[in-house]
């Protein structure tokens, strides 16, 4: 689980987190909602250790985050996170070399990982591509798999729809579908509503720094209140073969 426990952080004099109080169940995928500029992508970044809040809590697995180099390296390999633009990300020169830097990095030697992870990303035969040559949607799934390879508890994934066509959207929604089957519990930002919707099992929305609603699924009054775009319920998992 990851949780928040009255959590506030400023961006200079400018508060962004307003008592924050959050919970992710393991196993669930939660979505959180909100417009540009709510909070979404700090809140994120202080679940794996990025951010450090002015005061509160984040617990990961009900133990709170501590802030010591030992600690937040532990945690970022048991908390991914796949940035929304995947220039943010990619480190190194090919692709074989990007997904396998956080392992080696991290001292961990495992071949056999690195290539499932590069074919469940149909990656197998770019791995000498140079990663400036690739298109956004070959970008995207180098970063995915570049997280994917550390073998995380959690992923946690920044407007992963944006920028994408529709096979783009349906590519994420099968890689959450896969990190459910795989025992990892997924955390989305996104103000995609038909998107969030199709993969959610709880609804947040962050409004202004502040959790404004929680629940199950959201209406498409709430949606236009909140100032959110795309509410399509029109399946975006595997189209019919």
């Amino acid at each position: 689980m990851i949780e928040t426990d009255d959590l506030h952080f400023r961006h200079g004099t400018e508060p962004v987190l307003d008592g924050v109080n959050f919970e992710a169940q393991t196993g669930e995928v939660t979505v959180i909602f909100g417009r540009n500029g709510a909070g979404k992508s700090t809140l994120l970044r202080h679940f794996n250790g990025l951010f450090e809040p002015d005061s509160g809590t984040v617990f990961v697995g009900g133990e709170p985050v501590e802030y010591d180099d030992a600690s937040l390296a532990d945690l970022r390999m048991r908390v991914g996170l796949v940035f929304q633009n995947p220039d943010d990300q990619i480190v190194a020169p090919t692709v074989e070399q990007d997904v396998e830097f956080g392992p080696r990095n991290a001292g961990i030697d495992e071949p056999d990982r690195i290539e499932r992870v590069l074919s469940e990303f149909d990656l197998e035969g770019q791995t000498d591509r140079l990663c400036n040559t690739l298109s956004g949607g070959e970008k995207k799934r180098v970063s995915l798999a570049g997280v994917l390879a550390m073998e995380p508890e959690y992923v946690l994934l920044d407007e992963p729809t944006a920028g994408l066509d529709g096979d783009g959207c349906r590519t994420i929604v099968r890689f959450v579908e896969s990190l459910t089957d795989a025992g990892i519990t997924p955390v989305i930002a996104t103000h995609d509503v038909g998107f969030g919707l199709t993969v959610a099992d709880t609804v947040t929305v962050l409004e202004d720094g502040v959790i404004d609603y929680q629940g199950e699924t959201l209406s498409q009054t709430l949606a236009e209140r909140y100032g959110l775009r795309n509410y399509v319920f029109e399946t975006w998992a595997s189209p019919a073969e």
